[in-house]
């Protein structure tokens, strides 16, 4: 963990790991002298975690390698992480707190279990593993230990704390445990914005090889070992993978049934797919009933039928069904044609026959249905339609009009000679069929007119590519099909939902501002305007520097930044007529900030593990200056170019008046590693130890500085203030403080990793950078992580006029914009 942080936090690497070394053999030389003034020196035990139930209390059973295991030096966490767990690391907090003071002298026969410094940090670990830490002080036996745990399964966890108390006495070897249950919560990766769960498909019936988009959250950035199946058929084509859009090929084994997303073991909700033109023929489960004469309405049920007939038929003894009132993909209604006799009934789909019923066509004719007439001929979905003719019974026996298989769902007159009714969304053309009870009429021919489709409403007007739009309109029909929406002549691949009246999609990539449009079956609606706009991003700039760089800060059209390797001299570069270029000084050791007066004149400060530096600017020149303190300098704010303050290493805090420096008392002995003052008169400055915690924050007010109380354990590395009373704070393993005027608080925060430095150009525009490329920004409400095209440690950015900066390791330099 401290090289974790040397090269994370603040990048001192050589005189962290120095330092880390001395520390190890003080600690390796000290416990050895207490093991061997124990008694009892080769005892361990291990403590079976409690089950994860609250309250609860008892004793121990004693397991070795399980739960919390106690020997002289160590406290080892054995972390029990649900099947989610595995494809990403996953963060666990362990805290070790001492309840009981250390008696002195020391009395014969306590344990001692090392005297290294330890402080509660966020460990992040993949699953299953055991993490060996010091424990933070000598600890007598029957000391109380508090482990914050993971437990769970599945897509679920909870935080438990476990209160542990272990003993050795006369009878031997005791351990009690007491737990509370913290809180249950979903449990997704970092690369996941929410749990696992599919929203929508899109078609939701289609053939094998039919390109499938998925919808839905917590998908991950990148499939990776992740899959999809559709029933027991694992898929093995993937287009696009995001987390919250998947693009998959229905796989040539899939039948019907449901598709589920499966990520790191944890399994998605169910979504229905209806596979047409299975290679499994069509199957008939039972027909009703069994024998009926001509116009006799036959219920067929069974599987794998369609959505709608199209081109697919009901046969008796080979003469196809004189129409249908209803088809559905589980159940069919078809009527006995004239000229059928008795035999095989059987359903075929694009040519391929079901299974066969046997089917008994009788001659005792009874009185059917009689169409007569139509108003109008043909007619749109919604139309209104008049049938006349007799024998269509009252309406209250299972009476339909079906439109080639579509049935109709409003109806506002039935008698026996006259019906009104609403022409159903979906119908299609082909035989209108009116059905009284079990009997059927002659089949009516009948056209649909599709009515245009029209688009009244996009929402948003404008958007980046990947936006979610909304089109509000009619007569886009029920299913996208084979329809689509164009922006310009581009058309949109991703679909969140597709509706008569509503479409849901995604803004293509490659679109360009113009009308959008939506083309269904063939005919295309009217257009309405949609304007791209030019997404912002952060893109690599070629730097002049190999070195890393810790600093950076802008006046006007000049740029400045600094840094340098630990150890090793520092460096500077200078922003000028749209170049970075390499400047002259005389700095013999890293420099890790630097700042400016409105003046021009600024001061550079830095050092390693043998002392200081400091390097003042004026009149073109870099000059170095001897600080009145040998500590590494790591921040500096300034009022103007001769009045402000500087921090540094083992709480150094240094003045400068009237061009002078000179040193301030200071109420810390841990590092300062930010400074930052929201009026002349009150500043603040953060930090912590060399391992990456005890989060410091000292307050200036009133002309001195003072300890203020802290919510984190973990260092901090920077603080800014937007206004007296609203500022933040970064640090360590993904650590945000927020500061509303009277007390600092922890912020959610989206990442583990550790964040170096933060800025503000507005109460609700902020930006923090750290380890691993990591950007973050804040925009009122909540803080995200921005796309970054690198993985190096960023440690300083900057903001003008709206153009952004960001400087890291090895001359890393980016640049943000459109």
């Amino acid at each position: 963990m401290i090289d974790s942080m040397n090269t994370t936090g603040f990048g001192v690497g050589r005189y962290t790991r120095i330092i880390t070394l001395i520390m190890i053999t003080l600690v390796m030389l000290w416990v050895l002298g207490c093991e061997l003034g124990k008694e009892s020196s080769s005892q361990t035990w291990s403590v079976l975690e409690p089950p994860s139930v609250t309250p609860v209390s008892g004793q121990a059973t004693l397991i070795p390698d399980r739960g919390v295991k106690v020997s002289a030096g160590n406290v080892m966490v054995v972390a029990q992480f649900p099947a989610g767990a595995v494809s990403e690391p996953v963060l666990v907090r362990a805290e070790f707190v001492a309840t009981d003071s250390l008696p002195s002298p020391v009395p014969a026969g306590m344990e001692c279990l090392g005297a290294a410094s330890f402080a509660p940090r966020e460990i992040s670990l993949l699953a299953p593993a055991i993490l060996t830490l010091p424990v933070s002080r000598t600890m007598p036996a029957g000391t109380l230990l508090n482990v914050h745990r993971l437990e769970g399964s599945g897509a679920t966890a909870e935080w438990i704390l476990t209160n542990l108390k272990a003993k050795v006495d006369a009878s031997g070897l005791s351990a009690s445990f007491e737990t509370t249950r913290l809180h249950t919560f979903a449990l997704f990766s970092e690369n996941q914005s929410g749990p696992l769960s599919i929203s929508g498909l899109e078609p939701t019936a289609g053939s094998r090889g039919t390109m499938v988009a998925i919808t839905g959250s917590g998908f991950g950035k990148g499939r990776g070992s992740s899959y999809v199946t559709f029933g027991s058929s694992l898929v093995a084509v993937y287009g696009t993978w995001s987390d919250k859009y998947i693009q998959v090929v229905v796989p040539p084994t899939a039948s019907s049934g449901e598709v589920r997303v499966v990520i790191g073991g944890s399994v998605s909700n169910s979504r229905p797919f209806i596979v047409v033109n299975d290679d499994n023929p069509p199957l008939i489960d039972a027909i009703t009933p069994v024998a009926g004469s001509v116009s006799t309405i036959v219920t067929i049920t069974g599987q794998r039928f369609g959505l709608q007939r199209l081109g697919s038929a009901v046969y008796f003894a080979g003469v196809p069904a004189r129409g249908y009132t209803s088809w559905k993909d589980t159940a069919i209604e078809a009527v006995v044609p004239v000229g059928g006799s008795s035999g095989e009934l059987v359903v075929k789909i694009s040519g391929r026959g079901s299974n066969a019923f046997s089917f008994s066509v009788t001659t005792n004719v009874e009185a059917a249905p009689v169409i007569q007439s139509v108003t109008p001929a043909s007619a749109a979905p919604g139309a209104s339609l008049v049938i006349t003719g007799f024998g269509f019974g009252n309406g209250s026996s299972r009476s339909r009009v079906g439109f080639n298989g579509m049935e109709a769902a409003v109806y506002t007159l039935w008698t026996d000679t006259r019906v009104e009714l609403t022409v159903p969304s979906g119908a299609t053309s082909g035989d209108l069929v009116l059905g009284a009870g079990q009997r059927a009429s002659n089949p009516w021919p009948f056209q649909i007119v599709q009515p245009p489709p029209a688009i009244g409403l996009l929402t948003p007007v404008s958007g980046y590519p990947g936006t979610k739009m909304t089109l509000s309109g009619t007569n886009f029909g029920l299913v996208r099909g084979d329809s689509q929406v164009f922006f310009g002549e581009v058309p949109c691949s991703q679909y969140e939902s597709w509706g008569d009246s509503t479409i849901v999609c995604t803004v293509p990539d490659t679109a360009i501002s113009g009308n959008v449009f939506v083309r269904v079956t063939g005919v295309t609606s009217n257009g309405l305007p949609f304007t791209i706009a030019i997404p912002e991003r952060w893109d690599i700039v070629t730097s002049p520097a190999t070195e890393d760089l810790r600093s950076l800060v802008f006046q006007g059209a000049t740029g400045w930044a600094c840094g340098g390797d630990v150890p090793g001299t520092g460096y500077i570069m200078k922003y000028q007529g749209g170049v970075w270029s390499t400047q002259a000084h005389s700095a013999s050791k890293s420099l890790f900030s630097m700042a400016f007066g409105s003046d021009g004149r600024g001061w550079a400060v830095g050092g390693d593990y043998t002392g200081s530096a400091m390097l003042s600017y004026s009149a073109g020149t870099w000059s170095s200056v001897v600080p009145p303190s040998g500590q590494s300098l790591f921040d500096i704010h300034l009022f103007s170019a001769d009045d402000g303050w500087a921090v540094g290493n083992d709480g150094t805090i240094l003045r400068l008046q009237s061009g002078v420096w000179s040193t301030s008392a200071s109420p810390t002995s841990n590092s300062l590693f930010g400074v930052h003052f929201s009026t002349a008169s009150e500043g603040w400055a953060v930090g912590g130890d060399w391992a990456g915690g005890s989060g410091t924050i000292l307050r200036y007010s009133s002309g001195t500085w003072n300890n203020f109380s802290s919510p984190t354990a973990l260092g901090l590395r920077d603080v800014y203030f937007i206004s007296q009373n609203l500022g933040w704070s970064v640090g360590a393993g993904g650590t945000i403080l927020h500061y509303d005027g009277a007390t600092w608080s922890t912020w959610p925060s989206p990442t583990s990793m550790d964040l170096v430095h933060v800025r503000f150009t507005a109460a609700n525009n902020g930006w923090a950078v750290g380890s691993g490329g990591t950007v973050l920004r804040f925009d009122g409400t909540s803080w995200k992580r921005d796309a970054t095209p690198t993985g190096a440690v960023l440690r300083a950015m900057h903001w003008e006029n709206g153009q952004g900066w960001a400087v890291g390791d090895g001359g890393t330099l980016l640049k943000y914009g459109n």
